[in-house]
């Protein structure tokens, strides 16, 4: 056992083997085995290609000066959250290739923190741009003169709502795996979030997905009801929210609901915690594949976004020495909801 411990050890912390699953006993000496590195893999591969799509997303917003509107920035700020929680996966693929396949709790939430905020983050992230796209479509031209005349402040106060909510979900986090950092777990994100922390990680969670959920539907509600919104804009914007809402929002609850009941299948011993720790996996694979897709999501809901993603690709295309198409280059704020034609440098707002 000493052996043992001091193999699965990680900044002076050792793990208890005494507090080990039957995942731990059976894989703990076994140095690299496919029954970890398989899941691994496939998580990093995902997190992996989701980084670079994300990212995608983030310069665009960057550098093209017509994406300016609030929700363009609060869709920049969501992608930037899922890189660094997608990031966080590479730290379970590292565990699993070098054999090493388990460490303590406490030395894996230190080395996830930025993964833990941004998961956190994003939460709150997707319920305040879902209540942004909410207080557009109801009040748009109070949310117009906001937006013109005190832009940053209205920003801000989104970004700080969602940074304490990151910054409170992270300390609870930690503070639970400072009270048992010798714990031995796998390095996987969903290990950290398992016990008394997954089900107030669960609750927190299907509050605010399921208050982002109400937002997009009494969107939709206003939408259907509103007189001076085109049919066109209608539909794009039907289209879109629903592709969040499966895709982003359902993921999360579909996701955290599986997790806690196969946490209590383990609890109860009605199946094999072994077994059950693999077909988690799924879901899980799933919710990274959801989440690494917004740059999809978008190019193929969003005309404004397709129109800068072609333009810069066409870019880059150049630069590679292949040939590329002229597009249009001109695009406005994401779900904008007027039906007057935008100006030449958009609609700020």
């Amino acid at each position: 056992m000493p052996d043992n411990q001091n193999n699965n050890s990680l900044f002076g912390i050792e793990v208890n083997p005494n507090l080990g699953t039957p995942l731990y006993h059976a894989y703990a000496n076994n140095g690299p085995t496919w029954n970890i590195i398989l899941p691994a893999t496939l998580l990093f591969i995902v997190a992996f290609f989701g980084i670079i799509l994300n990212s995608s997303v983030i310069l665009v917003t960057i550098i093209t000066p017509t994406l300016r509107g609030s929700a363009n920035y609060l869709m920049a700020l969501i992608c930037f959250c899922e890189v660094l929680h997608a990031s966080g996966h590479s730290i379970f693929f590292v565990i699993a290739v070098t054999g090493k396949n388990f460490v303590p709790l406490l030395a894996a939430n230190y080395l996830m923190i930025p993964s833990l905020f941004a998961l956190c983050t994003c939460t709150a992230l997707m319920l305040s741009a879902a209540a942004d796209r909410l207080f557009a479509v109801a009040i748009p031209h109070l949310h117009k003169s906001i937006c013109m005349g005190h832009k940053r402040t209205y920003l801000s106060a989104y970004t700080i709502f969602c940074s304490l909510c990151g910054i409170y979900g992270l300390y609870f986090i930690t503070a639970f795996s400072i009270q048992n950092p010798n714990i031995p777990i796998t390095g996987c994100v969903a290990e950290i979030l398992s016990g008394e922390v997954g089900t107030v990680y669960y609750i927190y969670s299907a509050i605010f997905n399921s208050l982002t959920a109400l937002c997009y539907f009494l969107i939709w509600v206003i939408i259907r009801c509103k007189k001076g919104v085109t049919q066109e804009t209608n539909t794009r914007l039907l289209r879109s929210l629903v592709c969040i809402m499966v895709v982003s929002v359902g993921g999360y609850i579909i996701n955290l609901s599986v997790y806690q009941i196969f946490f209590k299948l383990i609890e109860e011993k009605i199946f094999s915690q072994i077994v059950l720790w693999d077909l988690g996996f799924i879901p899980g694979i799933l919710l990274n594949v959801g989440a690494g897709s917004n740059a999809v999501i978008l190019f193929f809901t969003s005309s404004e976004y397709r129109k800068t993603f072609k333009h810069h690709l066409n870019n880059l295309a150049k630069v590679c020495g292949i040939k590329g198409k002229n597009t249009v280059t001109a695009v406005a704020p994401l779900f904008h909801t007027s039906t007057h034609k935008n100006s030449k440098n958009g609609n700020n707002y």
